[in-house]
């Protein structure tokens, strides 16, 4: 079967087919000696039956705890930033002197070496309930607007009166008052 003078690859002129050699490929060469890869035995999956589930459960409660110990951590951060940049204060030398401000939540009372807290408890439309705590007493005082109360302590009297209330907010003059002392000797 000649076209054209050119013979078909791999037919004879009889028609019969006749086959090329072989493919051979090259040999392959292992890399690992025989019997050491794959392990002839491999481990049993994570996922068996036979392995309980009790270290996952475990770590699912170490992971939890954390969480909420980091959470409790932050609150606690946060509570302190809050709680510093609320509290007003008030110099020994601006207590001498008589100071007037609107108090928001409480204020730091820094009289000679003894530090206060005043903390208003509850404001009603025309007077205002607070608690002046120091640090062997705690004095709780209701003031209504334009009056004025004294606390007494061994080497001054702190004087508070309540200017107005705007906004629930109330606008308190504080002083200390050093007492005097009786120096005549006879």
């Amino acid at each position: 079967m000649e076209q054209r003078g050119i013979q078909q690859n791999n037919i004879s002129q009889s028609g019969n087919f006749q086959p090329r050699a072989p493919f051979q490929p090259k040999q392959f060469q292992p890399r690992f000696p025989p019997n050491s890869f794959p392990p002839q035995n491999p481990p049993p999956a994570i996922s068996s039956p036979s392995i309980p589930n009790e270290p996952k459960k475990k770590n699912w409660l170490l992971i939890l705890g954390i969480i909420i110990v980091v959470a409790f951590i932050i609150i606690i951060i946060l509570a302190v930033i809050f709680l510093r940049n609320h509290s007003q204060t008030i110099t020994d030398e601006e207590l001498s002197a008589g100071k007037t401000l609107e108090v928001t939540s409480q204020l730091v009372i820094k009289a000679d070496s003894d530090t206060y807290l005043l903390k208003v408890d509850k404001t009603n439309p025309a007077s205002i309930s607070l608690t002046l705590t120091g640090i062997q007493s705690e004095n709780k005082k209701t003031i209504s607007v334009g009056e004025e109360s004294t606390i007494s302590y061994s080497d001054y009297n702190i004087n508070i009166k309540l200017e107005k209330i705007s906004n629930n907010k109330p606008t308190l003059t504080i002083r200390k008052i050093e007492k005097q002392t009786n120096n005549n000797i006879n």
